[in-house]
């Protein structure tokens, strides 16, 4: 079944013709014959204006072309389009309209309004900027051809791509251990973390460790310091809270500072899987996202669906943590990463840090700078920094281009 071309008609311009069409035919009646010429040259326009519209339709060929089908951030898109006329006639006036998407940014590709000669071809070549991930679509929205009376508008079948961007994957390590692990990387089973339900055994205490573990009972009877030791599982190692709260409308700085909390987050990912640590992610944004994976094979899966993670009005992960951790027992470590200030955040890391309880699992934080004046760069600084000093566990980062030392050189 052929797809038929959508038309529209002005008949107001049809009413008018009609009306000195009547008007000619009277005069043939009451003046003479010599309105009988302009009567059939009247009679003969709109049949030759529309046959030499469906000529152009049909002789009008065009092609896309675009110079990547995978955009990387940061890159531009070229993107050309190609006309030709291959009629022996010139083309009726066509108008083209074309849709362009860009996350961050209003403009657009300018309509066309052209008409081609006879045999004529033309090319058309714009560049559109990939400075944000998410997605992008590029191409015809619409094709429009007009008779020369203007009375008819037919619409050609068009089509257009959409294009995904995705977030930079930069090497990168985790400052903070899982669990009791301090090297991820080494052991028969990395990546595996201590399960305090397991006990295993009793060592002498060495001086500098920490004293979290002691075993106070052994101590008092005999006088000799000793911790405990622990069977290592393989139970998920860390769950990382992505933060994907949004007040401001979508302008390039909060793009950018949304970019990078997502290069975090998938830095982090990738340094886990390589290791084959199991790690886990969740986030609330138009409703709840989550992924789970151990091993290195999973990322690549990771890193697509990460065109999911939208920013929107929603709530902190540390809501989303407490109701996590209200259903099951937590025992894995948790990381927050956060562009925002979060009392609820800060509250959960101070309990962690007065709290003895041997069960209770790891938190660290990671603060995403990018975008922040120079009052909230201070005051966060200072609150992180006062964290660290009681034992907290937390880390800034003061943009995407800096992403990677950050990691590297967190205290």
């Amino acid at each position: 079944m052929k797809r038929r071309l959508p038309f529209s008609v002005r008949w107001g311009g049809v009413a008018v013709y009609l009306f000195l069409l009547l008007l000619v035919q009277l005069g043939r009646f009451h003046i003479g014959q010599m309105f009988n010429y302009a009567f059939f040259l009247l009679l003969a326009t709109p049949i030759v204006s529309l046959v030499h519209l469906i000529v152009s339709i049909n002789s009008l060929k065009y092609h896309q072309e675009f110079d990547t089908d995978h955009p990387v951030k940061g890159e531009d898109l070229t993107y050309t389009l190609l006309l030709a006329n291959e009629s022996h006639l010139g083309s009726a006036p066509m108008n083209i309209g074309f849709r362009t998407v860009q996350p961050g940014s209003p403009s657009h590709i300018e309509d066309l309004r052209l008409s081609l000669r006879r045999g004529e071809r033309t090319e058309r070549t714009y560049t559109i900027s990939c400075p944000y991930r998410g997605i992008y679509t590029v191409g015809l929205e619409r094709m429009e051809l007009t008779d020369m009376l203007g009375w008819i508008t037919i619409s050609r079948p068009v089509w257009h791509r959409t294009f995904y961007v995705y977030p930079r994957i930069i090497d990168t390590e985790y400052p903070f251990a899982v669990g009791d692990v301090s090297d991820l990387s080494t052991g028969p089973n990395p990546g595996a973390s201590q399960d305090y339900s397991l006990f295993e055994s009793l060592v002498r205490y060495r001086e500098g460790e920490s004293v979290r573990h002691m075993a106070w009972k052994k101590f008092f009877a005999l006088g000799e310091p000793f911790l405990k030791t622990y069977a290592r599982t393989s139970q998920p190692g860390i769950s990382i809270y992505l933060d994907l709260r949004r007040e401001e409308d979508p302008v390039p700085d909060v793009l950018e500072r949304e970019d990078c909390s997502i290069e975090i987050l998938v830095s982090l990912v990738k340094y886990f899987l390589d290791r084959s640590v199991p790690v886990s992610v969740h986030a609330m944004g138009q409703s709840r996202y989550g992924f789970a994976a151990e091993t290195p094979d999973d990322f690549g899966l990771f890193h697509k669906d990460t065109v999911n993670l939208l920013f929107t009005r929603t709530v902190s992960p540390a809501a989303l943590y407490r109701g996590d951790a209200h259903e099951a027992s937590q025992r894995r470590s948790v990381l927050f990463v956060t562009h925002l200030v979060d009392p609820e955040i800060v509250e959960i890391m101070e309990d962690t840090i007065e709290s003895a309880a041997t069960e209770a699992p790891e938190i660290a934080c990671i603060l995403n700078q990018t975008g922040m004046d120079e009052a909230g760069v201070r005051k966060s600084r200072d609150l992180f920094d006062d964290l660290r000093e009681r034992g907290g566990k937390t880390l800034l980062i003061r943009g995407a281009e800096s992403l990677s030392g950050d990691m590297r050189g967190a205290p």
